[in-house]
């Protein structure tokens, strides 16, 4: 092998390394807005639950120690 066929082997590989790095690059991109949407998406589903649910648990358990409260001689 010459220094000719040397060098367009290092081209090679090197636009194959710059292409991986682009593809990578463009995943990472993907990934990211995909986390994005992800979040949007369970802050609107579990968002009230989060706020409701323990309110709705407090009141149970104020209710059932009120009850046992009263029901104790």
């Amino acid at each position: 092998m010459d220094g000719e066929e040397g060098r367009q082997i290092v081209e090679k590989v090197v636009g194959s390394l710059h292409s991986m790095v682009a593809r990578l690059e463009e995943e990472e991109e993907r990934i990211k807005l995909e986390n994005i949407y992800l979040k949007e998406r369970l802050s609107k589903e579990y968002a009230p639950s989060l706020v409701i649910g323990p309110i709705f648990k407090i009141d149970i358990l104020w209710r059932i120690g009120k009850g046992a409260y009263l029901k104790s001689p």
